[in-house]
């Protein structure tokens, strides 16, 4: 095994904590040999310096307790990195969160919000649109309907 290839693998986990799927990717782009990676991968796993599960669990928690994000958001940002998704939010919980944070962080100072805005928003952040609808019927009367009367570029609707 090339011991340059594991010595960057090290400096890199000394900056912060990577998947085996990204320290391949540093280290192939570096120039490495797949057989070298492997055998540095290997390495690091059985010393339990490189431990996909326990990332996965941590970068999990740290998703939810910032509050923010929807199961979708959190399983993409997971897959990028080459992690699964060790739990996923219950329904329940995933609109809760959704409410708290419109509430947080949307409504304007009459307590409302457009359903365009409110359905990007939370889009945005990785909710579906279950959870939109469970919000927009706790908010009831504080969702309106946008009629800026801006003209539809909806080929099949005519406005």
């Amino acid at each position: 095994m090339n011991e340059q290839a594991y010595e960057q693998a090290l400096t890199y986990l000394s900056r912060r904590n990577y998947s085996q799927t990204e320290l391949a990717r540093k280290l192939q782009q570096k120039g490495y040999e797949t057989s070298e990676i492997r055998e540095v991968l290997a390495r690091l796993c059985a010393a339990q310096i490189v431990d996909d599960e326990g990332l996965a669990r941590r970068l999990y928690e740290q998703y939810i307790d910032d509050g923010v994000y929807g199961n979708s958001y959190i399983a993409y940002r997971l897959q990028q990195k080459g992690l699964e998704m060790p739990a996923r939010m219950s329904a329940e919980e995933e609109n809760r969160r959704a409410l708290q944070l419109v509430r947080k962080r949307l409504l304007d100072s009459a307590g409302q919000v457009t359903k365009r805005k409110l359905a990007s928003f939370l889009a945005n952040r990785g909710y579906g649109a279950g959870t939109l609808y469970a919000v927009c019927e706790e908010l009831g009367d504080a969702v309106l309907l946008d009629t800026t009367g801006k003209k539809s570029y909806n080929k099949y609707r005519q406005s």
